[in-house]
């Protein structure tokens, strides 16, 4: 059970309209709560850990119910993943840590609010983020508190990572999580204007060796281990997005970042993702999350290695 975890699909609307979003735009409702509930009671066949997302979880009408609803089922942890834009005021925050959430996912992609507010397309959208941090960063120790952030680098950003943790290292934060964007959906659309190679976000990459050895909270979700040594140890198998759509997903989630001992998960996401010729003789074959297909259609093969 320790390598699973429930991901409920709270509804397909979002506050924010990110350059890089990877989610189908469909538009569906918000999912109810009976249904919620028997998702819930099927989830724990398989984990005791549930994540609430996608797209915005904290717009649903009945997000604090919902909390209430998987603590009654004896959810361990409770997390929610979101950019936090909808409410402002700490009262909403103490009704989630009230309702029993755990974890706290934030999105945040610059500490510049003219570039971050370009990047999701919305004005006041990094004000909106910092007063979230400053509250959670308030209640933090006194509720025992998991606070994380995510910061998806796309073009705009890539060159500025050594400065964008920097400024995140000011706030008690558990994990700060760099994702590189996934070339799918919008962000495929946009790809000419935010895509860029790994080899060269490896070099951007490399500079934040440093802080990774002071503070040992940074981690980089969906980079290929070949393009960077050094950076194998901040390279996190984090729970990768089974793409069924529905209400319920289930994601894996491990320490050792093997794909051999992984659960069924990983037999959806090969539909997705791809090893070439190289990848056979790489010291890293077993334990590269591979590559998407998207990204090989447009760069091709020729900045990966085989690490020997």
């Amino acid at each position: 059970m320790k390598d699973q975890r429930v991901h409920i699909l709270t509804s397909w609307w979002c506050t924010n309209n990110c350059v890089f979003c990877m989610d189908d735009k469909t538009l569906r409702n918000f999912i109810g709560l009976e249904k919620l509930r028997s998702d819930l009671i099927k989830g724990l066949d398989y984990s005791n850990e549930v994540t609430f997302t996608s797209w915005e979880p904290t717009i649903h009408p009945k997000i604090v119910e919902m909390i209430r609803i998987a603590k009654d089922l004896w959810y361990r942890t409770i997390q929610i993943i979101s950019n936090w834009r909808k409410y402002k005021d700490i009262n909403f925050l103490l009704d989630l840590i009230n309702a029993w959430v755990t974890d706290f996912i934030i999105s945040i992609h610059w500490y510049n609010s003219r570039l971050h507010d370009s990047i999701v397309r919305k004005k006041w959208a990094l004000d909106d983020v910092l007063k979230w941090i400053i509250n959670i960063s308030k209640l933090k120790k006194k509720y025992n508190l998991v606070f994380n952030t995510n910061t998806t680098i796309i073009r705009q950003n890539y060159k500025e990572v050594y400065k964008i943790v920097y400024f995140l290292e000011k706030f008690p934060i558990d994990s700060i999580v760099l994702n590189v964007v996934i070339p799918q959906e919008e962000a495929y659309k946009n790809k000419d204007d935010i895509l860029v190679k790994y080899s060269l976000i490896a070099k951007e990459f490399s500079k934040i060796n440093i802080l990774q050895d002071k503070f040992k909270n940074i981690y980089i979700n969906w980079f290929p281990y070949c393009l960077w040594n050094n950076l194998v140890s901040m390279i996190w198998f984090r729970e990768p997005v089974f793409f069924e759509q529905d209400w319920i997903n289930f994601a894996r989630h491990s320490e050792n970042h093997s794909l051999e001992s992984s659960w069924k998960i990983d037999l959806e996401m090969i539909n997705w993702k791809v090893k070439g010729e190289k990848c056979n003789w790489c010291k890293y074959f077993s334990d590269c999350e591979w590559i998407w297909k998207s990204y090989i259609n447009i760069f091709w093969w020729e900045e990966f290695l085989a690490v020997k």
